[in-house]
């Protein structure tokens, strides 16, 4: 009765047909007046569930769930949604015209008390009370029948209106109202001129609403913007005080569609324009934004370095930076080498010095660059013959036979030689013994480097003997003289 004007059915396990029970109904005059609507039921197990029970939720308190325009259509049964949605529709203020909701069987008071009941609406339903949507809306909160009393069909219930339209503690002295008249009142506080069944003829429940009339008004947002030449910038529109909320879009420059998509003209210099916003039901009643339209911007581009030298066969990292568009894309060119796509130099070889340049070239305005030039440096030359040289100082010592006396041994590499260098003595007599610490050294570049060579002389016969050293390292090998003289 409260959605179709009329009994379908008093049977609890009633099931309709396939198609559903084609007869008028609120959703049938909704979507012909271009209203939106959903049906939140607590504990729907997911949007358009056509099962007859799941855990706490019944269908039989879902009646819009029975109407062949929701079965019957696959895009309408998706307005059948579980209660979890009405937070976030509200949280989004994406609420329909119409709204339907269902407790689960505990919330509603069917199987919990009354306070159980009182709890859930405090909890799930005072936010949307106190929501900016509902400001201009109207909630009803009723039972669909009595426990105990059957009178006029359905007993004496709880009916409650709650709204900024409402009387404030108002309570009617008429014999008794029926859903009937509840769904007349839905639709008309919707504007809605039709109603399904016996709503057509029940009673006006116009008594709990005040008769002054509204003050329409119109508010738009943003308020102002800065938009690009060309550029597109959507703007919103907010009517309260009236049912109608359909209103017309104008803008002083540029145009501006009939959902208020807002495009720039093309210009030039900083340029003022406004969109104004206009309610239909009062044609008194605008709002408007500012909008300030900019130029567009003109592209540049840069390279980084502006300069480097690199040498034959080496690598530069180029980088550049593009302004004045959204499209950054780059092309390179090199006018010798060669330069990858994300700016990486490569050198050709050279034997001498050589110039070239590295280009960038953006490709939202090609007629944009940035050039660095290069030096290219030949590779140096190659060293000749690396060697070492050999040095040992003193160059002779006298010692009393028997005991023993060091050398310092020095070599110095040049010409690039770099390797291990290994000492020895040769032409040893009278018993005598040489040592080295150490017995090998390791050079590179222009580093020298020392080892200790100690003689033991023997205890024979006395005079001065000369001591050949040497240093080898692959093929090269170098030798040098020294003497000692032994004495009693």
């Amino acid at each position: 009765m409260m959605t179709s004007g009329q009994i379908i059915t008093n049977n609890d396990s009633y099931v309709p047909p396939s198609g559903g029970v084609n007869v008028d109904n609120v959703v049938r005059q909704l979507l012909l007046a271009g209203k939106t609507w959903k049906a939140y039921e607590e504990d729907m197990p997911s949007p358009c569930f056509l099962g007859s029970s799941s855990g706490n939720y019944a269908r039989r308190h879902d009646p819009l769930s029975y109407y062949s325009d929701v079965m019957g259509s696959t895009v309408q049964c998706q307005n059948l949604v579980p209660f979890t949605q009405f937070a976030i529709d509200l949280a989004n203020n994406q609420l329909p015209d119409y709204s339907f909701i269902t407790p689960n069987l505990c919330n509603d008071a069917h199987n919990c008390s009354l306070t159980t009941a009182d709890n859930w609406l405090k909890k799930n339903i005072a936010p949307l009370i106190a929501s900016a949507t509902f400001q201009d809306g109207l909630l009803v909160v009723l039972f669909d029948e009595s426990g105990s009393d059957n009178t006029h069909g359905g007993g004496r219930v709880y009916w409650m209106a709650i709204g900024p339209k409402v009387k404030s503690g108002y309570q009617s002295t008429f014999s008794y109202y029926q859903h009937q008249s509840t769904e007349r009142l839905s639709l008309e506080a919707l504007g809605l001129k039709s109603f399904p069944g016996a709503g057509a003829t029940a009673p006006s429940m116009a008594e709990f609403f005040s008769s002054s009339t509204p003050t329409i008004s119109v508010s738009i947002s943003p308020t102002s913007a800065t938009i690009p030449s060309g550029g597109a910038k959507q703007f919103t529109a907010s009517v309260t005080g009236a049912t109608n909320t359909a209103v017309t879009w104008s803008a002083s420059a540029g145009t501006v569609s009939t959902s208020g998509l807002y495009t720039a003209p093309t210009v030039s210099v900083n340029t003022s324009a406004t969109v104004k916003v206009t309610s239909v039901a009062d044609s008194t009643k605008s709002a408007t934004a500012s909008i300030t339209i900019t130029p567009p911007l003109t592209v540049a581009v840069t390279i980084s370095p502006t300069s480097a030298t690199v040498a034959s066969g080496g690598a530069q990292q180029f980088t550049d930076t593009v302004t004045g568009t959204t499209n950054t894309v780059v092309t390179w060119s090199a006018s010798a080498g060669t330069v990858s796509t994300s700016g990486l130099y490569t050198a050709p070889p050279v034997s001498v010095n050589t110039s070239a340049t590295v280009k960038v070239t953006s490709v939202a305005d090609s007629t944009k660059s940035a050039t660095a030039s290069i030096t290219l440096t030949p590779p140096p030359p190659s060293p000749a013959n690396p060697n070492f040289s050999l040095s040992v100082t003193p160059p002779s010592q006298t010692v009393v036979r028997g005991s023993t006396t060091k050398y310092t041994i020095k070599v110095t590499p040049s010409s690039g030689f770099s390797g291990s260098i290994a000492f020895a003595a040769t032409r040893l007599s009278g018993g005598a013994r040489a040592s080295f610490s150490p017995a090998s050294v390791t050079v590179s570049g222009t580093t020298s480097a020392s080892s200790t060579m100690t003689i033991a002389t023997g205890k024979g016969r006395t005079g001065t003997f000369t001591l050949t050293i040497s240093a080898s390292s692959r093929s090269i090998t170098h030798s040098t003289t020294v003497s000692v003289t032994t004495t009693r």
